[in-house]
């Protein structure tokens, strides 16, 4: 009985101990996940502006070519 209050009593201290830790933890992912949520919406917007500057290097391109056929 006594080793069993002893460990309860110990692992008290401990829990204690580690509520601070664990709190920052949790704080810390939290965080990661609205970096990361952020993260994703950045890099789906740099990909529609990659698609945008592809469409307009073509619209581009078009143009030059109509440019030099209306020069001759």
């Amino acid at each position: 009985m006594f080793l069993w209050l002893s460990a309860v009593k110990n692992y008290y201290y401990v829990y204690q101990e580690t509520t601070p830790k664990r709190d920052s933890l949790f704080y810390a992912e939290k965080q990661l996940m609205l970096k990361e949520r952020e993260i994703k919406k950045k890099r789906e917007e740099l990909e529609r502006l990659h698609d945008d500057l592809d469409a307009m290097k073509v619209k581009h391109q078009r143009l030059e070519g109509d440019v030099a056929l209306l020069q001759k």
